[in-house]
């Protein structure tokens, strides 16, 4: 319980300051997560003394790089897990993120690497089942093409995610939402390769080594 309590912790504070734009306090953190401020000074106390989190003069809480690194597999596990649960499951969303949160303290790392390979090769598969359900001479059916990088596409084009290859090379993606069947948008390609998406209302900017490994199709 103390694990999953200090993982749900973590996962809290990289949530929030990603969500606000800066660190939590210990209040905030306390009514995200449904504790009293008491008890979760405590935790809070134990992280900072294992060297997982800073709190300045003014009561924020920072991710130091071992607190980061606990945060982001969580926050990983979580999203590949509701995703499973919810599309290929049909649990709905609601009970999938709950049962999330129960699962990815306790589930591996191979698991969840199978568990995004899945989620890649399905979306894959149900776009190309779609191209070919259109058939032969009928000229009504939708015609999908082969997912191709990101960083192919022009300024502007609306995209969904279908696979990311390399998975482990660029974990971070799903840190900040990109699993397949996400949608986005390319707002701008520069000049170096790299590229700024909006994902769920956020801008996120990527190196052009990982836009090249996000294989996207155009939404119709």
């Amino acid at each position: 319980m103390e694990h999953a309590a200090c993982e749900d912790l973590l996962e809290a504070i990289l949530i929030l300051t990603e969500r606000c734009g800066s660190p939590p306090t210990a209040e905030d953190l306390a009514a995200h997560l449904g504790r009293d401020t008491a008890s979760l000074g405590a935790l809070l106390t134990d992280q900072e003394r294992t060297g997982r989190v800073s709190v300045d003069s003014s009561g924020k809480v920072t991710l130091l790089p071992d607190g980061q690194a606990i945060a982001s597999r969580v926050v990983n596990r979580h999203r590949i897990l509701e995703s499973f649960l919810a599309e290929k499951l049909g649990v709905e969303p609601g009970k999938a993120s709950g049962e999330a949160c129960l699962m990815e303290h306790q589930v591996s790392d191979e698991t969840i690497r199978k568990l995004s390979d899945f989620l890649g090769r399905q979306g894959g598969a149900r776009r190309r089942s779609r191209t070919r359900s259109g058939g032969a001479g009928d000229g009504e059916g939708e015609v999908a093409g082969t997912p191709i990088p990101l960083s192919e596409y022009p300024e502007g084009t609306r995209l969904r995610v279908m696979a990311i290859g390399n998975f482990s090379r660029v974990r971070r993606l799903a840190d900040v939402g990109l699993l397949p069947g996400e949608s986005l948008v390319l707002k701008r390609k520069l000049s170096n390769g790299s590229v700024v998406v909006e994902v769920k209302g956020c801008d996120i900017a990527l190196s052009s080594e990982i836009a090249a490994c996000i294989l996207v199709e155009e939404e119709g």
